[in-house]
């Protein structure tokens, strides 16, 4: 088929016809991100903020979080960082951080599944709560939470809902940016953002 042989079976004439269908995303398109009782870190009231759709056993995910930092330390009290969910597949290690969030060790747990996403399992999730200094009784009871199984259920939902499919995908004020891009790419969008709101920009 592909070599021209055989005419082409129904199945790709459908997926093609679909590909041609498919609207394009209007790149200015500014979406309302509803970030209320996500975690989060940065001032509330710092003129960007900067969603992130992550998932821990996704590689590309994992590379943006060097991008992550350098934009934080780029942009010092500028920008907020907010954390919403969409995994990939079994949301335990998802539930597992924020299990570790109610004892204040998110950001450390967070950097241990990233480093480890090969070997996410129940007996990793314990050893690594326990690596960071979590009270282990109060974490399993936390991680059977069916409120942790919603807000990430609801992450998902919302996830749906402003056509995210892949992650990470990223909201800066709204606007979006899908995939592990380089810090450039971010800088460009927050600059403008600021310039709008009247802040300065970071140095190059």
């Amino acid at each position: 088929e592909l070599g021209g042989d055989l005419p082409p079976t129904k199945w790709v004439a459908r997926v093609e016809t679909t590909r041609r269908q498919r609207p394009k995303e209007d790149p200015n398109k500014v979406y309302k991100v509803d970030v209320a009782g996500s975690i989060a870190r940065g001032p509330e009231n710092a003129p960007v903020t900067l969603v992130e759709f992550t998932a821990f056993q996704c590689g590309y995910c994992a590379r943006s979080q060097a991008t992550i930092t350098q934009i934080l330390d780029s942009y010092p009290g500028q920008v907020q960082h907010v954390v919403k969910y969409k995994p990939l597949r079994d949301p335990k290690a998802a539930i597992a951080s924020l299990a570790a969030e109610r004892q204040g060790k998110y950001w450390e747990y967070r950097n241990l599944l990233f480093a480890n996403q090969r070997a996410i399992n129940d007996a990793n999730l314990r050893a690594w709560a326990t690596q960071v200094g979590l009270d282990l009784e109060r974490f399993e009871t936390d991680r059977t939470d069916p409120v942790l199984a919603a807000t990430i259920s609801q992450d998902s939902k919302q996830a749906a809902s402003l056509g995210v499919s892949g992650t990470p995908t990223f909201f800066i004020n709204g606007k979006k940016l899908v995939g592990a891009q380089p810090y450039e790419n971010f800088k460009k969008v927050i600059d403008a953002q600021l310039s709008a709101s009247g802040d300065q920009p970071a140095a190059s």
